[in-house]
């Protein structure tokens, strides 16, 4: 999976994660909305990294992911 975020204080970044947060023993899918900042100037979405092949997650700003499967915040 990838999560990007989007903040108000510089460019969006993107991490690859597995489908399930070690931290809390559920599913990343589960625990991502309760885990992501709602404020004005911040967005966080989360996709399937086989839905988006060739993602760079070490580019700055980190582009948009397609085939999106949840988004928070008001910046996305």
């Amino acid at each position: 999976m990838i999560q990007r975020w989007v903040t108000p204080s510089g460019p969006s970044t993107a991490i690859t994660v597995g489908d399930v947060d070690l931290s809390q023993c559920k599913p990343s899918l589960e625990t991502f909305a309760a885990s992501s900042p709602t404020e004005a100037g911040f967005g966080s979405q989360i996709a399937w990294a086989d839905d988006n092949p060739g993602y760079d997650v070490n580019a700055r700003p980190a582009p948009q992911l397609k085939k999106v499967l949840q988004e928070v915040g008001p910046a996305c």
